[in-house]
């Protein structure tokens, strides 16, 4: 074989047996596809990382807000007297603060969290329930306008039970605990359901009355029976106005515990129904228009 030969099988050789001129051209264009592809996937996971960053400032700037004004009040001032400790001084402020938050209490309305669902609801749902428990009753305690608190249904024994006992301070809690059902407690007349399912609306809350929050954490799968319970019950249901201050959409109705414990509180202090929309109900949302004269 002379030099030109071996030149061009050489050449051949490193082509491959079956290359073709536009293979090569063809395979730029298909790298260039799939980089652009991993581009676009890369910008949109990019914009929603920024989406997300900005929902989480907006919400902490919230939180921080809500803490700024829900500061558990303090009681008058007290000066320390000749002779006495520090232990002491300290205990009689407590007591001052304690005495101070017991008469705001009575003026207002009382709430029931009905936790008489247990039997309805998986360990983890209870878990989560006695987790919201606790930030009602940590409101309550820091709020301008607080409510006479009561839990019903709590039985020793109970999970329930056992979950709010593990809590620091539970048993000295300025909430009255029933074991009974609440509709034992207190006249029919006078409950009144919290349920997202009733058809009337409450506007305000009434002092003389008692307004039954239902313990309830997955609601999905227990739709509707809150509303049932009051049926059964022959007491009277209202749902809270969200539709009249919120564009809902495909939002849903219903809230967590907590989240009608905030809102009652919160119109308590400022009868003002849009502002409880606007500091109370978690998530997005899109208010409705402001000529919607807000109820007192």
């Amino acid at each position: 074989m002379d030099e030109a030969d071996a030149h061009s099988e050489a050449e051949d050789a490193a082509d491959g047996p079956d290359a073709e001129p536009g293979d090569s051209a063809e395979g730029d264009r298909e790298d260039n596809g799939a980089e652009a592809q991993g581009s676009r996937k890369e910008l949109k996971r990019k914009s929603k990382a920024e989406q997300r960053a900005e929902w989480k400032a907006q919400q902490k700037a919230k939180r921080r807000k809500t803490s700024k004004t829900s500061k558990r009040p303090k009681g008058p001032p007290l000066e320390r007297l000749p002779g006495e400790d520090v232990k002491q001084a300290r205990l009689a402020r407590k007591e001052a603060e304690l005495s101070d938050f017991r008469q705001r209490a009575q003026n207002g309305t009382t709430v029931v969290l009905d936790l008489e669902w247990e039997d309805s609801m998986q360990p983890k749902e209870l878990k989560s329930l006695i987790q919201q428990i606790l930030y009602c009753y940590g409101a309550n305690r820091r709020a301008t306008h607080p409510v006479r608190l009561v839990f019903s249904g709590v039985q020793e024994g109970s999970q329930t039970h056992a979950g709010l006992s593990k809590q620091s301070g539970y048993e000295s809690w300025e909430v009255q605990k029933l074991s009974a059902p609440y509709v034992e407690a207190f006249p029919k007349e006078s409950l009144v359901y919290l349920t997202a399912d009733a058809e009337a609306t409450v506007q305000s809350f009434d002092p003389s009355k008692v307004y039954v929050i239902g313990g309830i954490v997955d609601r999905n799968r227990l739709k509707g029976r809150t509303m049932q319970k009051a049926l059964d019950q022959g007491i009277a249901s209202a749902q809270l106005p969200l539709a009249e201050y919120i564009e809902m959409g495909s939002y849903s109705r219903v809230l967590t515990v907590n989240h009608v414990m905030n809102m009652v509180l919160d119109h308590q202090a400022s009868q003002d129904w849009r502002g409880v929309c606007e500091r109370c109900v978690p998530g997005r949302k899109v208010m409705a228009e402001a000529d919607v004269e807000s109820a007192g």
